[in-house]
């Protein structure tokens, strides 16, 4: 996320300058962008998904792995589109990079990683369905815990019913590529809105 926003920060003086020189409209640009930064949106989750998938010692099954990459790809992209938004918005690199930190830690402290999703008070836990994180990681413990065999009789339980996980994986995944979707939708009309005002 941070990375989007530095590099979608850089641009913005000269994005500014081109668009008053009618050179190109801004979903021209906005389009240009995403599809330059898809391939390093699909590179670094499949580098991160082989160095830690065998390193942890997870299940070994190779539809396992490979929905494991799709999440984490998933999760690759909302965070971009995190990065993109808070970019449109903010129209300085300073406030975005100071911005950033404030943002993404309720997002993992909601993410069900140091609470479990159950126990956070009703009054805030609202929060937790706003939170990216929170659906990979469901959608991670499911992928890795629902094709194991539990003895009950010893007490042996799958954990996400512990973490209060009941989503599902595909409703995580479809979830992740809406919020992907409005939140880059959100970024496009903040552009323009940028535009408009300094045209």
């Amino acid at each position: 996320m941070l990375a989007t926003i530095l590099t979608f920060q850089v641009e913005r003086p000269v994005f500014v300058r081109e668009q008053a020189n009618k050179m190109y409209s801004v979903t021209s640009y906005y389009n240009a962008k995403m599809v330059s930064e898809v391939p390093i949106l699909c590179l670094s989750p499949i580098i991160y998904s082989v160095i830690i998938y065998f390193k942890m010692g997870l299940t070994i099954e190779t539809n396992q792995f490979f929905y494991f990459y799709l999440i984490n790809l998933m999760e690759a992209q909302c965070g971009a589109s995190f990065g993109y938004f808070i970019s449109s918005v903010i129209h300085t690199e300073e406030t975005a990079v100071a911005l950033c930190p404030i943002i993404m830690m309720p997002i993992v402290m909601f993410g069900g990683l140091f609470a479990n999703a159950g126990t956070i008070k009703k009054w805030i836990s609202w929060f937790q369905y706003l939170s990216c994180v929170r659906y990979g990681f469901e959608a991670i413990v499911i992928n890795e815990y629902d094709h194991r065999t539990y003895d009950l009789s010893k007490g042996e339980m799958n954990p996400k019913y512990f973490l209060d996980f009941d989503i599902g994986m595909w409703k995580c995944l479809v979830i992740l590529a809406a919020m992907t979707v409005i939140l880059r939708g959100l970024s496009l009309l903040f552009l323009k809105l940028l535009i408009s005002k300094f045209q």
